[in-house]
C-alpha cells in the first residue's frame, strides 16, 4: 500500500510530502508487510496497525503533533487519537473509508475487494 522511497518520486505523492515538510517536520512509516518494512508478517489486524503506530510515536519521542491518516491508515490514526487524546493535537483524515467491505455506498462487485 505504500512505499516511501517511491513515494518522493510518486507524481502523485511527492508535492504532498514536498510541501508538507517544508513547514513542518514530517515522520512517515511504512505499514507492516509493504514498502521497506518487513515482508514476512502473518499479523495484519487492526490492533497491529494501532500498535505500530504507537511504538513509532513511543521510540521517536513524540510529546504533541498533529496525525494524518491517509485511506487505510485513517482508521488507526483514528483509534490512536482516540486512544491519546493527550498526544494528538489535530487529527486529518483523507480519503478515509467509513467502513471497508460492508458500506452500501460500494457495488456488490467491489466489496470483495475490500473485505479484510
Amino acid at each position: 500500500m505504500s512505499h516511501l522511497e517511491f513515494e518522493l518520486q510518486s507524481p502523485f505523492w511527492k508535492h504532498w510530502w514536498e510541501e508538507l515538510s517544508k513547514h513542518h517536520e514530517v515522520i512517515r512509516f511504512d505499514q507492516r508487510g509493504s514498502g521497506l518494512s518487513d515482508w514476512n508478517i502473518e499479523d495484519f489486524s487492526f490492533e497491529s496497525w494501532v500498535s505500530d503506530l504507537e511504538t513509532v510515536v513511543e521510540n521517536v519521542g513524540l510529546d504533541k503533533f498533529s496525525l494524518i491518516g491517509i485511506s487505510q491508515g485513517s482508521g488507526a490514526a483514528a483509534a490512536y487519537g482516540t486512544r491519546h487524546p493527550e498526544k494528538v493535537e489535530r487529527l486529518i483524515v483523507y480519503g478515509g473509508l467509513r467502513e471497508a467491505g460492508t458500506s452500501r455506498d460500494f457495488p456488490p462487485m467491489k466489496l470483495q475487494h475490500w473485505r479484510f
